[in-house]
């Protein structure tokens, strides 16, 4: 009877012991997945939409004193606060202005979509008789983050190599000839033609462009799938990473001011 019960207890013991060593894996497990940014909400895809909301100030409508009053409506009219483009203008700091990537990854079985972004960017756009002339923008690449800072610190030494080429840059090389300017949120849609220096290499790129005023600043958002193969960019290699896909989409959304 007396062995019966010490083998019940070392039975029981073990049992607790597994129970504990698996709750513990999990919670590793989690936490792992946490760091990884599997369960985090990646950022929706550039629009020009979101842009302009990001930078349209807004404004609560007063309380009404009457109820005649409750019951009229109004109807804001856009207007055109830039008529023409003509003049430089300069990138602003701001929530529209960043530069980044987005790419598929699979890790540890996971299908995920990574997405780092930069806000150090600068720039110019020049425009005379109602064509841009010159563009440049530069981003800083080693400020990329993303919801993994695992991620962001291997982007350093792995692929885009951020500690050796910090630096991106996007030069116009064919004037845009705009024409006239749309009332405030309407947008235009463009092919920008120019020069992407990426990982130290330079290669001819069209970038399909969406622009609008509002409030006087011009806003400008784009996205374009980009061969990592074509910047000599290997892809990252870690444990957890299962696959990478062989393009990446750049995003760009530019604030600018005159």
């Amino acid at each position: 009877m007396v062995e019966a019960v010490s083998s019940e207890n070392t039975s029981n013991a073990k049992a607790k012991i597994i129970g504990a060593g698996l709750c513990v894996g999990l919670l590793v497990g989690v936490v792992g997945a946490w760091a990884l940014g599997w369960f985090s909400a990646e950022p929706e895809a550039v629009s020009i939409d979101a842009a302009i909301d990001s930078v349209t100030p807004t404004t609560e409508a007063p309380a009404a004193e009457t109820e005649v009053e409750a019951e009229v409506t109004t109807t804001t009219v856009p207007t055109q606060s830039v008529e023409t483009l003509d003049g430089t203008w300069s990138v602003e700091q701001s929530d529209a202005t960043f530069v980044g990537y987005r790419i598929k990854e699979n890790l540890s079985g996971k299908d995920i979509e990574a997405v780092g972004r930069t806000k150090t960017v600068t720039g110019t756009l020049i425009a005379v008789g109602g064509t841009i002339t010159e563009v440049r923008i530069d981003a800083s690449l080693i400020d990329l983050t993303s919801d993994s800072r695992i991620r962001d610190s291997q982007m350093k030494s792995q692929a885009l190599e951020t500690t050796q080429f910090p630096d991106a840059s996007f030069v116009l090389t064919s004037p845009i000839p705009v024409g006239s300017i749309p009332v405030d949120g309407e947008a235009l849609a463009f092919i920008a033609s120019g020069q992407l220096t990426l990982h130290g290499v330079t290669r001819s790129i069209d970038v399909p462009i969406q622009a609008a005023t509002t409030e006087g600043q011009l806003i400008v958002v784009g996205a374009v799938e980009v061969a990592l193969a074509e910047f000599e960019i290997e892809k990252p290699e870690a444990p957890a990473v299962a696959s990478v896909s062989d393009t990446a989409t750049m995003e760009i959304s530019l604030l600018f001011t005159r």
